[in-house]
């Protein structure tokens, strides 16, 4: 029976319970294998104050780091924010067509070309094409007629006020790929101021029922309003004295309107003695004008204008965005038709004719696209609307110092555990703790108390060959207990 038993070394492999020893505590059976509790191991007792501060720390830290990022989390707000990638930003910009940059573009020098020009020769002059019965605005591939009916799936003609000053200009049309991107391009503009003329051109005494005759006479223009609803006649200098300049206008140009004003188009109130009645009831106006033609540099963000930098253009320039609205008819009936909106609102005539000029400088630029090509932006970019997160410093800031201690707090501990490693009664202690160890004190007698370097040392049986049985037998107090035999 005794020889079927297992020695003492083999009784540690035969134990059915984890190897690694409990660093705390281990349960004492005693007498007749009743629980008489719990006895801590004494030599644990020099390790409980630091385990209790490092558990403790580590709560700390813990509820830090925790508050810290709730903190962080309830403070911190959705906002929307713009992600940037390149984009082409193809026609962004305009420029003057090639045929347009090889004279000052007057009517002289575009009349003259179609003469001059050999006879097998197709190019055509910059934006006019004189003839016995009128002058034509030469087709191109920018219509100057959808632009100024905001048709036009390349430019559109907007308004920037800047200074006190309103500049109607060339920009790429409101498509849904232009709107995506943010630029930088070149561009023309017009500026338009007006006054009132009546009080100097019109003699109501010389009205009658089918006539509205006018008379500037220091202008050298003369006419009847009922003879069409809209006349003008351009100068090149500021006094109105030089008119119908076939050699090309200045920067700015200048020019004198007529304009028949229908009944029922809004009026100033109360009613502006620069607003002539007729005869029969409708009304008319005269208005002098002068126009400055500008090259702009200008920057677009999120669909808002940050940048405008506008200089005074060449006569070259000036006469090619000039000639199409100068000299052809293509804007007088929009021209027109703009006074049957500009005196809603108005107290004066003045301000009727402000807001007609705005209107004339706009129908302007818009025609004279006949005289422009397409070309790409010196900047441009996609934005694409996101969803972002505001971070508040403060919090932030904790969360991080938190985590920096709660690594900082971790890092000397486990130093302190690898200095505490390196002491060799720390092993020691260590070795004699597992079941191995407490297996050879408690069957090996006095031997499990030696020195040794190997706890295999301990055991009889690996060092000197003894052996002995492990079994169980009844114990005096009536229970039972091991034995060795």
């Amino acid at each position: 029976m005794a020889d079927n038993l297992a020695t003492c070394w083999l009784f540690y492999f035969l134990k059915e319970q984890p190897s690694t020893p409990s660093w705390i505590s281990y349960t004492l059976i005693h007498g007749n294998g009743s629980r008489r509790g719990y006895e801590v191991c004494p030599i644990t007792l020099d390790f409980l104050p630091a385990l209790i501060m490092s558990k403790q720390t580590n709560a700390i830290n813990s509820f830090l780091v925790a508050v810290t990022d709730t903190w962080l989390h309830l403070t911190t707000k959705a906002v929307n924010g713009f992600h940037y990638s390149p984009s082409p930003g193809t026609n962004f910009s305009v420029s003057l067509l090639d045929r347009c940059l090889t004279n000052n573009n007057s009517y002289s020098a575009q009349s003259d070309f179609y003469f001059e020009r050999a006879q097998d020769d197709d190019t055509a002059a910059c934006t006019l094409n004189p003839a016995a019965t009128r002058t034509f605005l030469l087709p191109d591939a920018i219509s100057g007629v959808e632009v100024m009916n905001n048709v036009s799936t390349m430019l559109i003609a907007k308004r920037h006020v800047q200074d006190g000053k309103v500049y109607a200009y060339l920009a790429p049309a409101d498509t849904e790929e232009n709107v995506r991107q943010d630029f930088s391009a070149f561009t023309y503009a017009m500026s338009t101021d007006c006054r009132s003329m009546s009080s100097e051109c019109f003699d109501t005494d010389e009205f009658f029922g089918a006539g509205t005759p006018f008379n500037c006479t220091k202008n050298k223009y003369s006419g009847d309003i009922q003879q069409a609803p809209f006349q003008s006649q351009y100068y090149a200098n500021e006094d109105l004295t030089d008119s119908f300049s076939i050699t090309g206008y200045d920067n700015p140009f200048y020019f004198i309107a007529s304009v028949f004003l229908w009944l029922e188009w809004p009026r100033p109130a109360p009613p502006d003695p620069e607003i002539v009645g007729q005869v029969h009831g409708d009304f008319a106006i005269i208005v002098g004008c002068s126009t400055t033609v500008y090259d702009v540099s200008y920057q677009v963000r999120n669909g808002t204008v940050v940048r405008f930098d506008p200089q005074k253009s060449n006569v070259t320039v000036t006469n090619a965005l000039q000639s199409p609205v100068g000299f052809t008819p293509g804007g007088t009936t929009a021209l027109h038709q703009a006074f049957s909106s500009a005196g809603l609102g108005t107290t004066s005539a003045q301000e009727m004719v402000d807001n007609w000029a705005v209107e004339y400088s706009r129908i302007a630029v818009s025609l004279g696209v006949a005289a422009l090509q397409g070309s790409a932006a010196t900047e441009s970019e996609y934005r694409v609307p996101v969803l972002m997160s505001r971070i508040p410093i403060a919090p932030l800031v904790c969360l991080l110092l938190s985590n920096f201690l709660y690594c900082v707090v971790g890092a000397v501990l486990a130093v302190m555990a690898l200095i505490a490693v390196r002491d060799s009664e720390t092993k020691e202690v260590l070795e004699r703790a597992t079941i191995m160890g407490l297996v050879a004190a408690h069957f090996e007698g006095d031997r499990a108390q030696q020195s040794v370097k190997d706890m295999n040392e301990t055991y009889a049986e690996l060092s000197q060959g003894n052996t002995g049985r492990v079994g169980i037998s009844n114990a005096p107090a009536g229970g039972y207990m091991y034995t060795l035999s």
